[in-house]
């Protein structure tokens, strides 16, 4: 299956201000995308690199699996672009670029770099960026432990960001097993897809 891979111009005629967003199944090469927004008009160039750890609460984790809803998935990084574009104009290069399928331990699973004059702007924007891709772009986990049985993650900056304040425990319950029923879904979506592979 291949990459599915956006390229936007940030500003129309706009030199050295462009933004790539890629979700792929294939390892991410940091250093390439650092190098694609790294402009002669900046200084700055911020990065984060969220990799696979080998724990979770005291479990052996071997590798982790994410599944994404591509289309949409592309549409919410392509939004969170264009916010970050409102609220530091003088940032100049975004990248966006997540993982789907296996990702072993110390393989990155998300990639951002944003490049701008000076740091202050891509700093804010990379955190900005992470943050609000967690609570936003429908991307699932599953964690495989080195033993018993894998675990499908509920994004815990998600549930926060999309339970009601002030909701009662019965909601938020309810909310929850709603996220479980949509990851079970899924996970069985998933493992159609790689029946069929």
């Amino acid at each position: 299956m291949p990459n599915t891979t956006a390229r936007y111009t940030g500003l129309a005629g706009a030199p050295d201000c462009d933004t790539f967003l890629e979700l792929t199944d294939d390892a991410i090469p940091v250093g390439e995308w650092v190098s694609k927004v790294s402009y002669s008009s900046c200084g700055a160039v911020a990065t984060f690199s969220g990799t696979t750890r080998d724990n979770f609460e005291g479990k052996g984790v071997v590798e982790l699996f994410y599944e994404a809803y591509d289309e949409m998935a592309l549409k919410e990084m392509k939004k969170i672009a264009d916010s970050v574009r409102e609220k530091w104009e003088d940032v100049k290069g975004i990248v966006v670029v997540h993982r789907k399928g296996l990702v072993p331990v110390c393989e990155a699973s998300v990639v951002i770099v944003v490049s701008s004059p000076h740091r202050v702007a891509s700093m804010a924007a990379v955190r900005f960026i992470i943050d609000t891709l967690k609570t936003t772009v429908p991307i699932w986990k599953k964690e495989i432990y080195d033993a018993g049985i894998p675990s499908w993650k509920q994004n815990v900056e998600f549930l926060n960001s999309n339970v009601v304040k002030g909701s009662t425990q019965a909601e938020a319950a309810l909310s929850q097993r709603r996220w479980s029923f949509g990851l079970l879904c899924a996970g069985l979506f998933g493992a159609v897809l790689l029946k069929q592979q």
